[in-house]
């Protein structure tokens, strides 16, 4: 059985909105750590670029998994 397009795109979401909360705790350590200066929209804009790319990748690999797997 292959996953629906719904199911790609809430999986999908699921993993992005807890990657994108994980990537600005993260991150924010990590600057303080290093001694980078990091204001908070900064932080919030790196992290969200990264996040929707990361979002189109993982959406576009589990699609073509799953046509590759039901071929």
């Amino acid at each position: 059985m292959s996953q629906t397009k719904l199911h790609s795109h809430l999986e999908a979401s699921t993993n992005l909105a807890t990657g994108f909360i994980l990537s600005l705790i993260v991150w924010h350590f990590l600057a303080l750590y290093l001694e980078i200066p990091m204001p908070l929209d900064t932080n919030l804009f790196i992290t969200g670029v990264f996040t929707v790319v990361s979002y189109i990748r993982s959406y576009l690999f589990r699609r073509l998994f799953n046509w590759i797997t039901t071929k």
